[in-house]
């Protein structure tokens, strides 16, 4: 589960600011259970705009190291037709390829709960995880916890033929 913060959308033209990642287990016999493997950096800037504070990690260190991490797993985003772009540019800038798959919580979201709003649900986790602090692992565990329960809704469904 990958939780990307950004100074935009545009892949081409914005860069992630910092991400937060953790690692999952069990998740294809329905038991979810979480590693104490986490990875969480900060980004520094390409460009500065205003005033910066010298904190983060070179972006292509960032990168290097956030693809290291990931290695060939699949990766949960909370928005994957944004986020994974996001990655394949800082990636490609850095020399690197990032050939993962990709999963969409707020694609499960919305099959789960189709007459819901999928972003209006995962913000509502996103914010309840977040309320001990602002820490990007925190987020992407809002995120899992809305991913998780698409999947699971999504398995106790009745199949239709």
């Amino acid at each position: 589960m990958v939780h990307l913060e950004t100074n935009g959308r545009s892949p081409g033209y914005d860069n992630i600011t910092r991400f937060g990642v953790l690692r999952v287990y069990g998740h294809e016999d329905r038991r979810v259970a979480l590693s104490s493997r986490t990875l969480e950096l900060e980004v520094r800037p390409l460009q500065t705009y205003g005033r910066y504070d010298g904190q983060g990690v070179l972006q292509e260190r960032a990168i290097r190291t956030l693809l290291e991490f990931l290695g060939d797993d699949p990766i949960v985003l909370r928005h994957a037709a944004v986020d994974g772009p996001m990655i394949h540019v800082a990636a490609r800038r850095a020399g690197l390829s990032f050939d993962n798959r990709l999963l969409c919580a707020l694609d499960m979201v919305r099959l789960a709960w189709p007459q819901r709003d999928a972003w209006e649900m995962v913000k509502v986790l996103i914010r309840a995880s977040r309320l001990a602090d602002d820490r990007p692992t925190s987020a992407a565990r809002g995120t899992l916890g809305a991913y998780v329960a698409a999947v699971n809704q999504l398995q106790c469904q009745p199949k239709t033929r």
